[in-house]
């Protein structure tokens, strides 16, 4: 055979070889690093280790808490609270027995540590607070403070409401502006008794511009002639008084004016202020506790003849309400549903009713109640009593059914005799 066909698969296989031994030396170090790579391209979702924390970040997220209210001062207990209509404002009534210190807080439904004390008192207040939450009326009965006075608020944080600076000071005040305007309205002197009316404001218009307020008699048993009930409404914003539209004089329908219907609308706008000022007594005091029928047997004495004059159901209502404002827990399931419809009753399961009468009762709840009971066990005496009726003038004793009917014979027969007429 030839050499030369010999050598040339040789050389082919040769440069073959070579060819290989070359690609290998190309690829060797490519799989060494890929073998000794261990980093994230290996590790499935699960094993992924989590990134590290940023410098000066918070590990956790912070939880945010509303803010706690502020502690009520010592000796203080909330008996009532009561969230504005806009729900924005809540109305704290507070009470401290010990030293006989009642208080009004404001305080922001939404962060209950922003809270600001209104008023303080001894005896009886309210508030009636403008639909946008931006006015406030105290109405009082503390003394020479009793009556309504008009607070503004100054600022929303912290809370704050002040009384507008051209209604501070003597003689200057939201009542005695009133007062005034009634008695010029109503013709009378200058120097009528104003201790003989209440002051108080009533209820915000819509708009929160004005508020109406009534002038009220305080009824008394001397009285010979009351004063006449009234009302005005005052703009916050013009600053004015505004006394009770005249009734125009006339037939209804206003044939002689170019308004048919304000005649009737004057009528209906007086006589719904004039029953507001009849209503302002009961009205006043259920503003302080909803619902609350007999207020004066916690605020001024109650006389035998006041309490002779209340029917048997109402006396026996005085005194479960007595008992209720401070929480008595009422064994008979009826009393204590008629009270649970009102807010602020709140039964007490660790004190008796016997003990809140003698350790929480003032002494003018401890005497009206003395006196109202009183009365009840009189009343329910009296109706115990048999009804007995005189033939010819002489008394007859408790009878029984046969005495009754021969009782009866006897008047006929008697009757027959005189001629009297069947």
């Amino acid at each position: 055979m030839n050499c030369r066909w010999i050598a040339v698969p040789v050389v082919v296989r040769a440069r073959v070889l070579a060819a290989c031994i070359l690609g290998l030396l190309v690829l060797a170090p490519c799989w060494t690093k890929s073998a000794a790579d261990t980093g994230p391209a290996q590790k499935g979702p699960a094993e992924a280790a989590p990134p590290a924390p940023v410098a000066g970040s918070q590990a956790q997220p912070v939880a945010h808490h509303q803010p706690a209210p502020p502690p009520a001062p010592a000796g203080m207990r909330l008996e009532r609270q009561v969230l504005t209509p806009s729900g924005n404002l809540r109305i704290e009534y507070m009470r401290d027995r010990q030293k006989g210190i009642r208080q009004i807080a404001l305080q922001d439904a939404h962060n209950p540590s922003n809270t600001t004390v209104l008023a303080q008192y001894k005896r009886n207040a309210w508030v009636v607070v403008s639909p946008n939450d931006e006015w406030v009326v105290l109405n009082s009965r503390d003394g020479a403070e009793s009556g309504a006075q008009l607070y503004h608020r100054v600022s929303a944080a912290p809370l704050k409401y002040e009384v507008p600076e051209g209604l501070r000071g003597n003689g200057g005040g939201l009542q005695d502006a009133v007062w005034q305007s009634y008695l010029g309205d109503t013709q009378q002197a200058a120097n009528t008794d104003r201790s003989r009316v209440t002051i108080d404001g009533i209820a915000w218009e819509p708009d929160s511009h004005k508020i109406s307020l009534s002038v009220a008699p305080v009824a008394t048993k001397d009285d010979a002639a009351l004063p006449e009930p009234w009302t005005c409404t005052y703009d916050v914003t013009t600053k004015q008084i505004e006394p009770p539209p005249a009734v125009a004089e006339g037939p209804a329908n206003g044939s002689g004016s170019g308004a048919p219907n304000e005649s009737a609308d004057a009528q209906d706008r007086t006589g719904a202020t004039t029953q507001g000022a009849e209503a302002s007594s009961p009205a006043e005091e259920s503003t302080e506790m909803d619902g609350e029928k007999f207020p004066a047997t916690r605020e001024e004495p109650v006389t035998i003849a006041d309490a002779n004059e209340l029917e048997l159901s109402d006396i026996r209502y005085a005194i479960n309400e007595m008992l209720a404002r401070h929480g008595a827990n009422f064994r008979d399931p009826k009393i204590k549903k008629t009270f649970s419809e009102f807010s602020w009753y709140e039964p007490r399961t660790d004190v008796s009713p016997d003990e809140i009468e003698k350790s929480e009762f003032s002494d003018v709840e401890k005497q009206n109640i003395a006196v109202l009971r009183r009365c009840r066990d009189a009343k329910i005496a009296a109706a115990r009593r048999p009804q007995r009726k005189a033939i010819r003038g002489e008394p007859v004793d408790q009878e029984s059914e046969g005495e009754r009917a021969v009782r009866g014979l006897l008047q006929g027969v008697s009757d027959a005799v005189n001629g009297t007429p069947p």
